[in-house]
């Protein structure tokens, strides 16, 4: 049952990444967050030669991406599947491995979890380093704004100056062919 629960939180923390940072998405392009899905993927997919057991493929404990055959010519690389009966084989035949590849001390489950706690860290994890750029942004496009009012209210107080001086030279103008005809 906690294998399955990781695997339903997996996918549906990888699909809610990859929503968000998708084309169009408000985190489109954001590198740091595709750098932790990619990390993340990687870990699941990828050979863990460290944890000193047997096993160094999730895939050979019956959790994998799924199989490409005759029907499904691409695998999904983006959701994990489990295979109970290849997991519960696995477990019967080497627990100590099946331990080790997934909460061993080199574990996959370690590696995630220490990977999502990185970037989660105070002034060096991607949400707080992401909040600081944005701050940062923010405060220079408002200083970016003040300087931009004050120049239209400089241009603005030129305009009304001439504006003043052209009715002054209209009224005058005016007075002047009055005084004229007269």
């Amino acid at each position: 049952d906690a294998v399955k629960g990781f695997i339903d939180a997996y996918n549906k923390t990888m699909s809610k990444v990859d929503e968000v940072t998708a084309s169009g998405a408000d985190l489109a392009r954001e590198t740091s967050l595709n750098s932790l899905k990619n990390t993340l993927r990687n870990y699941a997919n990828g050979s863990n030669t460290t944890n000193g057991g047997v096993y160094k493929l999730l895939s050979e404990i019956g959790i994998s991406t799924g199989q490409a055959d005759k029907n499904n010519l691409s695998s999904d690389i983006t959701t994990l599947e489990f295979d109970e009966d290849k997991f519960l084989k696995a477990l019967e035949e080497n627990p100590e491995s099946v331990e080790a590849i997934l909460a061993g001390e080199n574990g996959i489950f370690n590696m995630m979890e220490n990977t999502v706690e990185q970037s989660l860290k105070a002034n060096v994890g991607f949400f707080d380093v992401k909040q600081s750029t944005l701050d940062s942004d923010i405060t220079k496009m408002e200083q970016k704004i003040k300087k931009q009012n004050a120049k239209i209210e400089t241009y603005r107080a030129q305009l009304e100056a001439k504006f003043y001086a052209m009715e002054q030279s209209i009224a005058q103008m005016q007075q002047n062919y009055s005084s004229f005809l007269a």
